[in-house]
């Protein structure tokens, strides 16, 4: 009897072929190593997986959120894996409410006439052998260096794979514009209030995102414009700075003598502000320093974000970027690139802190990195929404095309992963859009979104073809 071991996690499960685990058959429905375009229920219906779902390791069904067309019919809900059909009865799932909402029963083999539910006996689907697949799962278990079309991209055509990238990067623009719209009906709020938020977002780098979201609603942006009203520029810049600074809790007793009349100043400005609004400050163990560069602390990027509010307080937040869509153009993205970045000044051209002894050298508290991140976060999908809102079609065309002529400044360990997994090396000044595709698509080949991917049709489009011209050949 032939026996095999397959590497799960910290354990290895050794079957043979009298039963397959329920184990190895998970592997194979999300690996999809699956003869697609043939797949039929047992009664006969065509079936297209949409999207196999997310593996479920707790009780209940094994895929939650599955969608899958049979026939004619799209249906949402879970699937259920099994050896044989006839272990729902025998696992008595019947009387579960918690497999009430499965859609598919898949199965290694359909032992059974009586079924009630839509079932998929995948044993006589299976993409290669079935030594040959559990090697692959083995394999992909023990070393994901690859994604699983990694081979055969070479032999695509560059035009198609191009192409797909750029689709990527449309779909992650629109999922950043339906976050914000998601955000802007569960708020009740406005645009303007919408991107001050977007923005304090970007500023937060990966370790304090969560910290500057929270900041964002802790002090709205029109109570920020309200504040400062009346007052002149300089003013303005140090009571923005001490109301930021003091709800995030990061104005501390200072010792310097150096620093005391400009700290003692802020303290002033956040306790007059503090009164009249009742704000509790946020902890300081909420933000996060540690292996942190200095450029990116909290404090830095506070205080960048200060005077950018102040040089431009009096227009409404959005209309800041009315001139970058009046005529798109390589120039307007520099424009904007040039507004969003913040040079130091006073106190923090020679500070981290508001005080220590680490002195920093003059250079920007937002940097045209920074500023990158906030155009392409921010900026470009709430500027977008407001093109929806206002039904403007114009407009919504002209931040497309801001999106995707504008040169990408990201540099990061998923975006060289990718490109050398797709053999992108020739691009050299590469678009936000086509940048901005790759993480995308990396995000699709990581969750294995492998059902709806027109690359790996493509390759079983061609492996058919050589396929059927062997066959002509033998005859």
């Amino acid at each position: 009897m032939f026996h095999y071991s397959l590497h799960t996690d910290s354990q290895v499960v050794r079957e043979n072929f009298d039963r397959i685990s329920e184990q190895i058959i998970q592997a194979i429905w999300f690996r999809l190593f699956l003869k697609m375009d043939e797949l039929k229920t047992t009664d006969g219906k065509q079936v297209r997986i949409l999207d196999r779902g997310v593996w479920n390791k707790d009780s209940g069904p094994d895929f939650k959120q599955a969608k899958i067309r049979i026939g004619n019919e799209v249906l949402t809900g879970d699937v259920e894996v099994h050896w044989k059909t006839s272990d729902w009865d025998h696992h008595r799932h019947s009387e579960n409410s918690a497999y009430n909402k499965v859609i598919l029963h898949v199965v290694f083999v359909d032992d059974t006439k009586e079924r009630l539910l839509p079932t998929l006996a995948i044993g006589q689907y299976l993409s290669d052998d079935l030594v040959t697949v559990i090697q692959k799962i083995q394999s992909i278990q023990e070393d994901r260096k690859n994604i699983f079309c990694h081979d055969t991209i070479p032999t695509l055509e560059e035009g198609f794979l191009h192409h797909w990238i750029l689709e990527n990067g449309l779909q992650r623009f629109e999922s950043k514009c339906n976050k914000f719209e998601e955000q802007l009906v569960g708020q009740e709020t406005d645009l303007h209030e919408l991107l001050y938020q977007g923005m304090m977002d970007a500023l937060g780098f990966s370790k304090n995102r969560e910290p500057f979201r929270k900041l964002s609603h802790k002090v709205s942006y029109k109570e920020l414009m309200n504040a400062i009203r009346h007052d002149t520029e300089p003013t303005a810049l140090m009571r923005i700075q001490a109301i930021l600074l003091g709800s995030a809790g990061l104005l501390k007793e200072v010792t310097s003598l150096e620093a005391v009349p400009f700290t003692q100043r802020l303290e002033s400005l956040w306790a007059e502000f503090q009164s009249k609004h009742k704000i509790r400050s946020m902890l300081t163990e909420e933000w996060k320093l540690f292996r942190l560069r200095p450029d990116n602390f909290p404090m830095i990027r506070i205080a960048g974000f200060s005077k950018f509010l102040v040089q431009n307080r009096h227009k409404p937040l959005l209309d800041t970027f009315d001139h970058a869509f009046e005529e798109p153009s390589a120039d307007t993205y520099k424009d904007c690139m040039s507004l969003l970045t913040i040079r130091s000044f006073g106190h923090w051209s020679e500070h981290y802190f508001l005080e220590g002894d680490s002195k920093r050298q003059h250079g920007d508290l937002i940097g045209r990195q920074r500023a990158f991140e906030i155009w392409v976060n921010a900026v470009l999908p709430v500027v977008a929404l407001h093109a929806k809102i206002s039904k403007n079609k114009a407009l919504h065309e002209k931040v497309l095309q801001l999106y995707g002529m504008s040169t990408s400044l990201e540099k990061n360990s998923i975006l060289s992963y990718m490109k050398k997994q797709l053999g992108l090396n020739s691009e050299k000044r590469p678009t936000v859009q086509f940048m901005q595709g790759l993480i995308h698509l990396h995000k699709r080949c990581s969750n294995y979104a492998c059902a709806d991917c027109p690359v790996l049709t493509r390759v079983w489009s061609e492996e058919r073809h050589d396929l059927l011209r062997l066959e002509n050949e033998e005859r």
